[in-house]
Parts: C-alpha cells; sequence; structure tokens
C-alpha cells in the first residue's frame, strides 16, 4: 500500500512539472473588470470595518477621516479615545500633503497637561502622545469609581 502512494505521488510530481508555462502575455491577456463587482466592493467595505474594529480594539481610538474638500486642503483626522470622558473629547489633527499630521487646537486639546502636549511639541511622538492620553484617561475612569 505505501508503494502505491509513492507511486501515486510521484505521477502528481510529473504532471506537474509538465504543464505549461504561460508566458506573461497570456497572463496580461486576462480580462479584469473595469469597474467594481458589487461582491467586490461588498468584501472591501466588510474588510475595511473589520480593520477600524481591530484598530479600535487594538489602540483605544475610533479613527475618522475627512477628505480635503480642496485641493491642497488638510485631510482632517478625528480621534476619539474609549475612555472619553464626553462624547465630544476629540482630538483632531491636519494631514497635509506632504503626510505630516499637526494637532488642531479643540477644547479637550486645550484641557490637556503640557506634559503630555510635550510629546508633540519636543519630539513631533504622535503615538506617543496619543499613548499617554490614553493612559491619562484610563486612569481618570478607573479612578472615577
Amino acid at each position: 500500500m505505501l508503494r502505491a502512494s509513492a507511486a501515486r505521488q510521484a505521477t502528481l510530481a510529473t504532471s506537474w512539472a509538465r504543464a505549461p508555462i504561460l508566458p506573461c502575455r497570456a497572463l496580461l491577456s486576462v480580462p479584469y473588470p473595469t469597474q467594481p463587482t458589487p461582491l467586490l466592493v461588498q468584501m472591501f467595505r466588510e474588510q475595511v470595518l473589520k480593520l477600524r474594529d481591530v484598530v479600535n480594539r487594538v489602540t483605544g481610538y475610533k479613527i475618522d477621516m475627512q477628505l480635503a474638500k480642496k485641493a491642497g486642503a488638510p485631510t482632517i483626522v478625528k480621534i476619539h479615545s474609549i475612555f472619553a470622558e464626553q462624547e465630544d473629547d476629540v482630538l483632531i489633527f491636519h494631514l497635509t500633503a506632504d503626510a505630516s499630521l499637526h494637532l488642531v487646537s479643540s477644547p479637550f486639546a486645550q484641557r490637556m497637561d503640557s506634559k503630555l502636549t510635550a510629546y508633540l511639541k519636543l519630539n513631533n511622538a504622535i503615538p506617543a502622545f496619543t499613548s499617554a492620553v490614553t493612559l491619562q484617561l484610563f486612569e481618570n475612569s478607573t479612578m472615577a469609581f
């Protein structure tokens, strides 16, 4: 019985070796839809929702982007912590054309401790800043109980 399976495997291996190799031109001639199909659009939406959920759970922030309405205008990025005390406690950043992020003044940002904003002013370290904000909000929410 072992010999039969070994012979079968050898046959399969040689059949793959004899398979024709398609030239690149043949691959390029495969027709692709010019417009996304409804199935692809649905699959893309589902993947985006999964990504948003994972980002929210891993970072502790819900991230929303509003694309620039005019050419050259910055994209608005709003992040809301899951530990925020109020619904309107949102950090707002401008994403510029050169891919840099800048914190925008808002009531929530103005209430930030200067130790937290030092991460931005001294090092432009947005991940360190958002991490420190998360820790402060978490400590405030757990001490409230």
